[in-house]
C-alpha cells in the first residue's frame, strides 16, 4: 500500500499558490508585445509605491506578483512555466529583465524615484552629501558614492554598496530608507553591534590601481566624464575641484581611483 504524501508546510503551499497566481498572469500577456509591457510595468509603478508607503502587503503582494508576471513576460515564459517559450532576445536574463525595465521607466537623474524605478539622487545625511544608485524595486543593485571629497564619509573607499535581501521596504520612500541606512551603517560595526557614536572616514578616499603610465589625475577625478557634473548635472555644483583634493597613495606608490 503506497505511502500517503506528507502534508505540505504552509510556506510551500504559499508558494505554489503564488506560482500560480503568476502563471494565470504569464498566460494573459504571454503575447503581448514589449511596448505593452512597458506600459503595464509604469501604470504599475505608482500603485506598488503607494502600497509600500501604506504598508497595504496584500495590494503590495498582488502589484509583485504582476511585476513579476511582467518582467518574466518580457524575458520569455519559460521560466515560471514549463515548456514555456523561449526568451524572446530583448534581454539577456530574467534580472537584465527586471532593471532594463526598471531603466525605462526610471526617473531622470537628480528626482528621487518611487519602488521599482531606477534612478540617482543626492542625499543629505546629517550633512553628508551622498550620490545615491537607486537599482528598482529594491535597494539591491545600488550603491552611495562620495560627493564631496574633502569632507568625511562613511566608507574609506568613497563607496558604499546597498546591497540587501530585503524585497520591499514598508513604510519608507526611497530617500527615507537610504537615509536611515546610512544612519545604520554609520553606527553598526562589523559584528553586527551599536556603536556609541557614528564610524566616518577622513579623506583622502579611494581604491588603488595600476598607474601604467596614465594621467592619474584627470581619471582620478570623478566627474571628468560623468553627466551629474557636468554642466546642467544635478552634481555640477559639485564638481570636484583639484587644488583640494589629496589623492590616496598605496605604500607601492599606487594612486587611488574614486
Amino acid at each position: 500500500m503506497p505511502k500517503k504524501p506528507k502534508p505540505k508546510d504552509d510556506w510551500r503551499i504559499e508558494a505554489d499558490a503564488r506560482h500560480a497566481r503568476v502563471c494565470a498572469y504569464i498566460t494573459m500577456l504571454r503575447e503581448a508585445p514589449l511596448d505593452h509591457l512597458v506600459g503595464l510595468h509604469r501604470d504599475l509603478l505608482p500603485i506598488h509605491h503607494e502600497a509600500i508607503l501604506a504598508e497595504d502587503k496584500d495590494l503590495g503582494r498582488d502589484c509583485r506578483e504582476l511585476h513579476d508576471a511582467i518582467v518574466t513576460t518580457a524575458f520569455g515564459s519559460g521560466y515560471w512555466l514549463t515548456g514555456g517559450s523561449k526568451p524572446r532576445g530583448d534581454f539577456s536574463c530574467w534580472a537584465d529583465a527586471e532593471s532594463g525595465l526598471a531603466d525605462i521607466n526610471g526617473t531622470p537623474d537628480g528626482e528621487i524615484p518611487m519602488w521599482g524605478q531606477k534612478g540617482r539622487f543626492l542625499l543629505d545625511v546629517d550633512g553628508m552629501l551622498i550620490d545615491v544608485r537607486h537599482g528598482g524595486h529594491s535597494p539591491y543593485g545600488g550603491g552611495f558614492h562620495v560627493v564631496d571629497r574633502t569632507k568625511p564619509f562613511l566608507s574609506n573607499t568613497g563607496f558604499r554598496s546597498t546591497c540587501t535581501s530585503r524585497s520591499e521596504v514598508w513604510g519608507y520612500t526611497v530617500d527615507e530608507y537610504y537615509r536611515e541606512f546610512a544612519r545604520s551603517v554609520m553606527m553598526t560595526d562589523h559584528n553586527g553591534k551599536r556603536r556609541q557614536t557614528p564610524e566616518v572616514f577622513q579623506p583622502p578616499f579611494g581604491m588603488s590601481y595600476h598607474k601604467g603610465g596614465k594621467n592619474h589625475f584627470s581619471e582620478c577625478l570623478p566627474g571628468d566624464n560623468d553627466p551629474a557634473y557636468k554642466p546642467g548635472g544635478f552634481l555640477y555644483a559639485y564638481k570636484p575641484n583639484p587644488a583640494k583634493i589629496v589623492f590616496k597613495e598605496e605604500r607601492n606608490g599606487q594612486l587611488a581611483m574614486f
